[in-house]
Formats: C-alpha cells, sequence, structure tokens
C-alpha cells in the first residue's frame, strides 16, 4: 500500500511553532535572568547609604533641595554603573496621624518617583568599571523644588536610591535606599509647645548617708546637670523624682559608698552641691512618684500597697513633698485601668498619648495632658534612623504638623541630653508654655481616644520579690518591736524596686538584697541558751535562761518553754525582755510542776507578733520531793518552836504567882 504524503502546509506550521517555542524559551531564560539574577546576589549586595545633609536653599521658584552623604558598598559582590538618584513621594502629610501611618509602613515599599533631571542624580562609577566590596564613595544631589512637585503646605518624604548592575549588563536593580523629612510651606498657626524635663535615675539610696554605689557623681556633671538647665529655659517644665533629691542632697552633705559593712567616701559632693544649685533656680515643676515605680506594672497586677508606700516616701523628703504630682506609663499610654489605679496617688496630671483632638482632657484620676512620645525616635528608615539629621528631621516634622493642627498641642518628654540638645532648637511655628499653662481641659477622656494599651518595663515577677521584702521588714520590726519603722523603711526601699531607671530587674532584685542586709534576722543572730539538765527543788522554783543579741540593734523577745507533758509541768512565758545591741541577758523561768518526775523540755525565743526568733535549744527538766521533804521538815520545826516558846511563855508567867503565895 502506498503512503500517503504529509500535506505540505502542516509541515510549515509546525516549523513556525517550533520557532515560536523557541523564541518564548529565550525570552523566559532572558526574563528569568532578569528577575532571579539580583535574587541570586541578594545576600552578597549589601549597601549602606547615609544622609549628612538634608537642606532647602533659596525661596520660591528658585528653590533647591539638596542632600548629601555617602554611599558604602558593605557587601562582597562587584557592582557597575552605580548612580545615587534622588527620590520623593509627592504625597503630602498634614497630620500626625498621617505620620505615624507614613512611619509604619515598609521603608522599602514600592512609594514615590526617582528624578533624573541634571544635577538630581550622580554617576559614582560608569561602566564598565567595577565597584568593589569595600569601596565608598560620597554624593551630592540637587532638585528644584518645581521639579520634584513639592509645592503644598506640609511634610514631605524624600531620599536617594542607589541604582547598579551586578554585570555590565544595562539591567539596573535598587540595591540602597535612604529618606528622611523635609518641611514645605509654614503653617497658619503656631503649635503650643511644652516639654516635661524629667529628673530621675536608678536608685542608690541606702540611708544614714550611705548610697549602693556613685553613678551619680557622673550624672550630676552630665547627663542630669544637662536637664536641669535645660529646664530653666522658657516653656520648660521639670519633674523629679523625689528620691533623686533624697539621695543627691546625701550627697551634698557627705556620703560613703557600698554595703554597710564595707564602704568608701563618695567623689561627688561638691557636684552634688553645684547641681542643687541649679536645680533651686526652678519653678512651677512637678514631682514624680517616689522611686519612679512602673505604674503600668502596677495597674496590671492591682498592687495598691506600693502606691501607698510610694506616698508615704514621698512625705519623707519635704522639700519637694509640696509639689503637684506628675505620673505616667513607661510607655507614656493609658487606658481606664490605668487611670483607676493611678487616681490613688491624686495626680494633678497624667502624661499619656492620645487620639484626642484636645490637648488636655478631663478623666477620673485627673487631667490628661496628650504626649508625643516619640518626637525624639529618630528618621524613617531603612537608613540609620539614629543619626543627629534624622532625629532632627523627625522633630521638625513632629513639630511643624502640631502647627498644623493647633488644637493637638505638641507636649513632649526630654529624658536625655540628646532630647535636650534637639529640644533646643528654635521652630518659627512654636510658642513655648509650660505645662501649667495648657488650655484647660474641656474633653472627657474615654477609652476611644487610646492609642495603645500602658506598657509595663519590669517583670511581673519581681511583685514576689517585693511580697518578700515586707516579710523581711516585718519579721525585723516585729523583733524590734517598732511598726513605725517598718513603715519608714518599706517606703524608703520598696516602690524603688519597680523603677523604671533600672537597666534590668537583675539590678533591681541586687538593690533591694542590699538595702535589706541590715534588717535581716538569721538564726545565729539571736541565740538562747539553757542547762542540759535542771533539776527542781520545789514544785515552783526559777531557772535561768541566756539570750545573746549580736545583732547591731536592740530587740524585744520573750521567752518561751514548752515541755513534753504540759499537765505535769508547765512553764509560763516570760514578759518582753530588751535585748540591747551586741548585748545578753539573763531571764529566770518558773516552772510549775504537779509531779515529781523528768521531762524534755525545749525553749525558743519569740517576738512580740509571735514570730520565732533564733534557733530553739532542748533540755530537760526533773521535778523532786527532795524539797518537799526539806519543806516538811522546816514547818515541823516551825511548829516546835512555835510550842517550845508557848510553853516557855506560860512558865515565866506562873513564876511570880508561886512566889505570892509562899
Amino acid at each position: 500500500m502506498r503512503a500517503h504524503p504529509v500535506p505540505a502546509a502542516p509541515r510549515r506550521r509546525g516549523r513556525i511553532v517550533g520557532v515560536l517555542i523557541r523564541i518564548a524559551l529565550a525570552l523566559l531564560v532572558a526574563v528569568s535572568a532578569l528577575m532571579i539574577h539580583p535574587a541570586a546576589y541578594a545576600a552578597d549586595t549589601a549597601i549602606e547609604v547615609k544622609l549628612t545633609t538634608s537642606e532647602i536653599i533659596g525661596q520660591g521658584a528658585d528653590a533647591v533641595l539638596h542632600l548629601a552623604g555617602t554611599v558604602t558598598n558593605t557587601g562582597t559582590a562587584t557592582l557597575y554603573t552605580v548612580q545615587v538618584l534622588t527620590w520623593r513621594d509627592t504625597t503630602p502629610i498634614t497630620s500626625r496621624a498621617q505620620l505615624a501611618t507614613t512611619l509604619a509602613a515598609s521603608p522599602t515599599a514600592n512609594t514615590g518617583t526617582r528624578l533624573t533631571t541634571p544635577g538630581s542624580f550622580q554617576v559614582i562609577t560608569g561602566s564598565p568599571k567595577p565597584w568593589q566590596p569595600g569601596a565608598s564613595s560620597p554624593f551630592t544631589v540637587t532638585s528644584k523644588l518645581s521639579d520634584l512637585g513639592l509645592s503644598a503646605t506640609g511634610v514631605y518624604l524624600v531620599g536617594v536610591q542607589l541604582r547598579a548592575a551586578i554585570d555590565k549588563s544595562a539591567a539596573y536593580t535598587t540595591f540602597g535606599r535612604a529618606r528622611t523629612f523635609i518641611t514645605i510651606g509654614t503653617p497658619a498657626s503656631h503649635a503650643a509647645t511644652s516639654s516635661v524635663v524629667m529628673l530621675n535615675s536608678a536608685p542608690s539610696y541606702l540611708g544614714n548617708g550611705l548610697l549602693t554605689d556613685d553613678h551619680l557623681a557622673g550624672e550630676l556633671t552630665g547627663r542630669l546637670l544637662t536637664l536641669v538647665r535645660h529646664a530653666q529655659l522658657p516653656g520648660v517644665t521639670y519633674a523629679i523624682d523625689p528620691l533623686l533629691y533624697r539621695e543627691v542632697t546625701t550627697m551634698a552633705a557627705g556620703y560613703d559608698v557600698g554595703t554597710t559593712t564595707s564602704h568608701s567616701p563618695g567623689t561627688g559632693k561638691a557636684a552634688a552641691v553645684s547641681w542643687l544649685a541649679e536645680f533651686s533656680k526652678l519653678s512651677g515643676g512637678y514631682r514624680l512618684t517616689y522611686g519612679s515605680p512602673d505604674l503600668a506594672l502596677i495597674a496590671e497586677t492591682g498592687d495598691t500597697t506600693t502606691l501607698d508606700l510610694a506616698t508615704q516616701a514621698s512625705a519623707q523628703v519635704p522639700d519637694v513633698a509640696q509639689l503637684p504630682l506628675l505620673v505616667a506609663a513607661p510607655n507614656y499610654q493609658a487606658d481606664q485601668r490605668f487611670l483607676t489605679t493611678v487616681a490613688q496617688l491624686n495626680p494633678a496630671v497624667i502624661l499619656a498619648e492620645t487620639r484626642a483632638a484636645g490637648q488636655t482632657l478631663r478623666s477620673s484620676a485627673g487631667i490628661v495632658v496628650s504626649v508625643d512620645p516619640d518626637a525624639f525616635a529618630g528618621g524613617p528608615g531603612p537608613d540609620d534612623a539614629a543619626t543627629p539629621l534624622q532625629y532632627l528631621a523627625r522633630l521638625r516634622a513632629d513639630s511643624f504638623l502640631a502647627a498644623m493642627n493647633p488644637a493637638e498641642g505638641n507636649v513632649r518628654i526630654v529624658a536625655t541630653e540628646q532630647d535636650a540638645s534637639l529640644d533646643s532648637v528654635t521652630n518659627p511655628w512654636e510658642l513655648r508654655v509650660a505645662l501649667g499653662s495648657l488650655a484647660t481641659a474641656t474633653t472627657a477622656w474615654s477609652d476611644k481616644v487610646a492609642v495603645q494599651a500602658p506598657a509595663n518595663v519590669r517583670n511581673a515577677s519581681l511583685e514576689q520579690v517585693l511580697v518578700q521584702g515586707a516579710a523581711r521588714i516585718g519579721d525585723f520590726t516585729s523583733l524590734a518591736s517598732d511598726s513605725a519603722a517598718g513603715d519608714v523603711i518599706k517606703a524608703q526601699f520598696l516602690p524603688p524596686l519597680l523603677s523604671t531607671a533600672w537597666q534590668s530587674d537583675d539590678q533591681a532584685r541586687a538593690y533591694l538584697t542590699t538595702a535589706l542586709t541590715p534588717y535581716g534576722v538569721s538564726a545565729a543572730a539571736i541565740t538562747v541558751s539553757v542547762a542540759e539538765h535542771v533539776v527542781m527543788t520545789s514544785r515552783e522554783t526559777q531557772f535561768p535562761v541566756t539570750v545573746t543579741n549580736t545583732l547591731d540593734y536592740p530587740v524585744k523577745v520573750k521567752v518561751i518553754v514548752t515541755t513534753s507533758n504540759e499537765n505535769r509541768l508547765r512553764v509560763p512565758e516570760s514578759d518582753l525582755v530588751t535585748i540591747d545591741a551586741g548585748e545578753q541577758v539573763t531571764v529566770n523561768v518558773s516552772p510549775k510542776a504537779t509531779a515529781n518526775g523528768s521531762v524534755d523540755a525545749v525553749v525558743q525565743l519569740v517576738s512580740q507578733a509571735g514570730n520565732q526568733v533564733g534557733t530553739p535549744e532542748a533540755f530537760v527538766i526533773e521535778a523532786t520531793e527532795t524539797g518537799k521533804v526539806a519543806w516538811v521538815i522546816v514547818i515541823v520545826s516551825g511548829v516546835v518552836l512555835a510550842a517550845m516558846t508557848v510553853l516557855r511563855i506560860r512558865q515565866v508567867a506562873r513564876s511570880p504567882r508561886r512566889k505570892e503565895g509562899a
């Protein structure tokens, strides 16, 4: 059979399809190379872009944005045709809520556009010159604001992008970015701006002219000195921890550092005197809660006892005790639970970030003042946000937006030297006012205006440490029979355990351990001793018990003896006995026996509150009849003597009558 020929047209169509398939595959490979090739180098192509200059030069149509900095190849891959191009997002930011949204977005999101007009980009290396790993180059780019499309009043994101190829092709990829904020235009209003300087530090007070360490000697000539001087500026308000004031006055009077058993002279007396002189120039301030305890943690655990103690401790520092109280959570947030908790302190001001349109709000706890806790937080990234340029740009943006929304106000927290330096920068749209001069609250607080929940920095496990510390102090005061002294000790040392100024919870624990060491009661500190075998020569007699106090303070105890058979022999407890520091006292106890024989006994000491003190001692008490026989002999002898005496008296009385009869 003859085979049928294959039609020609289908053959041609097959060849065409084959060509198309090969072309598609080639394109797929090419696209894949472009798409996958850069990813393969992602781990190798690390670029650091740092902005060192961001300024607007000139005015009107001639105004230009000048950006400068450095780019560095910190990866291991060689790059080609490296360029730095100006980038901007033309969407104006007109509120701090919008600013917060912008900051929360990914810094590498595909937003904004690059500019390629002359001067707006700089070629770092032309093709085919390589840019080797470790290479660093400066850049300067300048663009007209009109070319950038930035005209409406507001805050804008601007920056640069580094683009390059991983080979000598023209396949460019963005490998590095840097962004910052600039302000365009002038707000129509002024922002009522108030700064609150926080004067506190990690606790070190031990009492009696002693501090745990000398860190304040450095702070009083550094951070704290900068802050107290900044608080002297117009429109700046201070808030001081009474504990810090107590520590500085202790230093000014002459002090030691260390522990009660090992200490040496401190070095900060002169610094303390100078700092107090600067502090005396301040007026119109506030006090913080004593020891700056973590109020968010206290609100979470419901630990109102610590709040009571903090109030008592503040009263022990009369120089600042009369200042109105200012409180805040560590993250400057608030909710109703937090406000309900701090209401116990009766604060004048609660600082908290809010969504409210007004600057101040009424609440059940007091006046809530809306603050900007992130005013000094730095730039938008992805480049280093913690540079002087970025800090200042962020601060200006916050302040500018506050002026665009004057009802919100502009209250910021100054806690570091850097904060003080940035806060000293003046902006033409700011009106500096003291915290107490802010507009009167007309709006009521509600959870709807809360931004976040208060967050604690101390761990809840420290609450158990507080309980243990209170028990230790309770044991001490029970032993010393001085509950008033116990209240003072608790107030001085327990609230600072929760201080937000600690760098770690371990530091807090170490401080309390040191602070309470003098108030510990060990089993060997107070001892009781008695003879191993006590013999009673009567049913009611006495025997001595010796009590020794090795502590450096007097104690009050009772001696209690228990026996194995209370029906046969019991021993009433002694009266409360005072034993001075380093002394010993003999206490006579009076057992009462109802029958002869030996019983096992234990003597122990108890405090006035009934808490056991020291180590109990075991001994034996023996009651015998010897004493009883002796008493019988004495009684019989007495009777005989009495009878003989009566008989003799009668004989003498009769003698004269016989004589008369004779």
